[in-house]
C-alpha cells in the first residue's frame, strides 16, 4: 500500500520518497527574511477626526508628525510625551486632504 501511494508523487516533488532530492515548498524558504523591518503606526487620529475629537484629542496633524519623528509634544491633557525611538512611518487617518 505504501509503495502505491509514493508512486503517485512525482520524483521531483518536495514530498518525494527519494531522500536525495531535497527541495523546499517555498522558493523563499532559504532566504534570510525579513530583509528590512519597519516600525510605525498605521492608524493615527488627530483633531480632524470626529471620533478622536469626541474623546478630547485636540492635537493636530503637525503634532502627530513631530511626535512620530521623536520630538516632544504636549498631549491633550497637558502632559509631555516623547517616543523612545522615532517611527519609520506614520499614517494619519481621516486627514482633511480630499
Amino acid at each position: 500500500m505504501f509503495s502505491a501511494i509514493t508512486a503517485l508523487i512525482p520524483a521531483n516533488s518536495a514530498f518525494s520518497a527519494d531522500s536525495s532530492v531535497q527541495k523546499n515548498y517555498s522558493p523563499h524558504a532559504d532566504s534570510d527574511f525579513p530583509k528590512a523591518v519597519f516600525f510605525g503606526d498605521t492608524h493615527v487620529h488627530t483633531n480632524v477626526s470626529l471620533d478622536a475629537g469626541a474623546f478630547g484629542n485636540n492635537l493636530g496633524v503637525e503634532s502627530a508628525y513631530r511626535f512620530a519623528r521623536g520630538e516632544t509634544v504636549e498631549s491633550s491633557h497637558g502632559l509631555k510625551a516623547k517616543l523612545v525611538k522615532p517611527l519609520d512611518f506614520l499614517i494619519i487617518d481621516k486627514s482633511p486632504i480630499s
